[in-house]
């Protein structure tokens, strides 16, 4: 960059420069660039190289994503997503409980792979997951009847039942021996593969609505009609009245219900 620039040293490097190679593109990809170039800076001021980091000062346009674009999966999708998954190895014993545990619990793929032996805790009544969420926050969800069985078989068959609390709890596979290694799967191991399970069920690489997440139920409750014998609570009804001055004021008035007997 600097040598393109025709600049033969950093100290003499400013803001505008830092702005003439993030002019193109999206505005996704200037910030990224825009990133990158202060990461930079920030490592030469730490270094004592550069006493200040020219980038500071350059700004981007606003970018705000309006809507979301994780995809949905239906419950009938899961459960056909499930079913058409062979646990009799241990591979796909391995992938049937990846996500069992993603659609059940709604956890983020990075918290699932970054599951170990200890994460798996028992109260004395039922078992608890803790995933460690951003931030380093934990979170511990309640191990539903199938998962736990899930679990506990793929635990079973691959020996990690008996391993040290650091292993990790969904290590990966060495080649096509199906061997595990000692090697975590790692978030974009766990995306190939839910991609992978989705073309082999039918339904592509991706679904076709998108939505939140599977595991945020019950956010869409139908409305109850009042049946008979039941009172229709008072509801606020706003009215607007116009002075003779032409000011405007508006006010509540109570709109009363019927009562049915």
């Amino acid at each position: 960059f600097s040598s393109r620039r025709r600049h033969t040293r950093l100290r003499t490097v400013t803001g505008q420069t830092c702005a003439l190679p993030i002019y193109r593109g999206s505005v996704p990809t200037k910030k990224l660039a825009l990133a990158a170039l202060r990461a930079f800076f920030d490592t030469l001021v730490i270094r004592h190289v550069l006493l200040l980091n020219p980038a500071l000062s350059v700004k981007t346009e606003k970018h705000q994503v309006v809507e979301g674009l994780t995809p949905e999966i239906s419950p009938g999708q899961a459960r056909t997503l499930l079913d058409s998954i062979n646990a009799d190895s241990l591979v796909g014993l391995r992938d049937k409980t990846i996500l069992s545990m993603l659609c059940f619990t709604a956890a983020r793929a990075g918290a699932v792979a970054s599951l170990r032996r200890k994460d798996i805790i028992h109260d004395g009544t039922q078992y608890l997951i803790r995933f460690t969420e951003k931030g380093n926050k934990k979170r511990e969800i309640p191990v539903r009847h199938d998962l736990e069985t899930l679990l506990a078989a793929f635990l079973l068959v691959s020996g990690n039942a008996e391993a040290p609390p650091e292993a990790p709890l969904f290590p990966t596979v060495r080649g096509f021996t199906g061997e595990l290694t000692s090697n975590s799967l790692t978030v974009t191991d766990i995306g190939r593969m839910v991609k992978r399970r989705l073309r082999r069920a039918g339904f592509g690489s991706r679904p076709a609505k998108r939505a939140r997440s599977i595991g945020r139920r019950g956010s869409h409750r139908a409305v109850r009609r009042p049946t008979a014998g039941v009172t229709v609570l008072p509801r606020p009804v706003q009215r607007v009245e116009r002075s003779a001055a032409g000011s405007e004021r508006t006010r509540n008035i109570t709109s009363r219900g019927s009562t049915t007997s």
